[in-house]
């Protein structure tokens, strides 16, 4: 019996959903960029946590704002999830080189941020400005999608209301035999 509940909520946990990517970059104060300026946000959701590198071009939303507001992101990236830590990374790729200020020379084709651990489980991981860089420039939480969640609360419960029925219908065929 003992068993069988063990499988059946492996098995709720294993099959527990989609994996929510939430992606947020601020590159304020970074290569002189004013307070507030040179904003990234993004989010996607994938079947299960990245092991391969990957490429997304789906996203359940994305924003850009102040040097960026004119950028248009086309995809990010995910290379090395969980071979090196200091090849662990997000590069957002824009659809087109984009200016950052009115009448400036120089176009940015995207951004790339930098992580210090391997990305192989739900948390919050720190972004940095470079791979060997203590510059702080965002984070990426890695979580469950609500329904996930919810499915494996579901099981949780079931579980325990079955191990308690056993229980009372143990106690009341022991009651009943003496």
């Amino acid at each position: 019996m003992r068993k069988c509940l063990l499988a059946c909520l492996l098995a709720t946990v294993a099959n527990a959903g989609p994996i929510t990517y939430i992606l947020s970059e601020d590159f304020s104060g970074v290569l002189g960029q004013a307070p507030g300026t040179s904003t990234i946000d993004l989010s996607f959701s994938e079947p299960a946590i990245l092991t391969t590198d990957t490429v997304v071009t789906s996203f359940l939303s994305d924003t850009t704002s102040g040097d960026f507001s004119n950028c248009t992101i086309s995809s990010v990236s995910i290379p090395y999830p969980v071979s090196s830590p200091s090849l662990a990374g997000a590069l957002v790729r824009f659809a087109s080189a984009c200016s950052t200020e009115p009448g400036e020379v120089g176009e940015v084709m995207g951004s790339i941020v930098y992580f210090t651990s391997n990305l192989t489980s739900t948390g919050i991981y720190t972004a940095y400005f470079q791979a060997a860089d203590t510059t702080v420039v965002g984070d990426l939480a890695i979580t469950p999608e609500p329904a996930a969640v919810a499915a494996v609360s579901v099981g949780l419960l079931a579980i325990v209301g079955l191990t308690l029925w056993r229980r009372r219908a143990i106690r009341r065929s022991a009651l009943s035999h003496s």
